[in-house]
């Protein structure tokens, strides 16, 4: 993690770069492997599991686990009924166990916004 906490740094090819927390929509898990989802389109697939990159951005109030495979970007919530979807159209299912703290810290970035 950067000194800066808008940041986080991702391995990119065969060196490292830094990527603003902001242009992050999703980040989903496939199996030990994680997504990274931008929002200009483009992908980076990391060989990191989802857990490791949860503890580099728990301290992002803009972030939430939404269930074991997505994190994702409250900034980036365009509706939310009892799925989320997302400004790109992806929809996901958030868990029964992780639906209460969804909904809290989205009604917290809605006060923000």
């Amino acid at each position: 993690m950067s000194a800066n906490l808008s940041e986080i740094i991702l391995p990119f090819f065969e060196r490292r770069q830094s990527i603003l927390l902001s242009e992050i929509v999703s980040i989903e898990a496939d199996r030990n492997y994680t997504e990274f989802r931008f929002r200009d389109g483009s992908v980076l697939l990391t060989a990191i599991t989802l857990k490791r990159y949860e503890e580099r951005i728990v301290h992002s109030p803009y972030f939430c686990r939404l269930n074991r495979s997505f994190i994702v970007n409250l900034q980036c919530v365009a509706v939310y009924d009892d799925m989320v979807t997302l400004l790109d159209g992806r929809t996901m299912q958030p868990s029964r166990r992780r639906v209460s703290e969804f909904k809290q810290k989205l009604k917290g970035m809605r006060l923000v916004c």
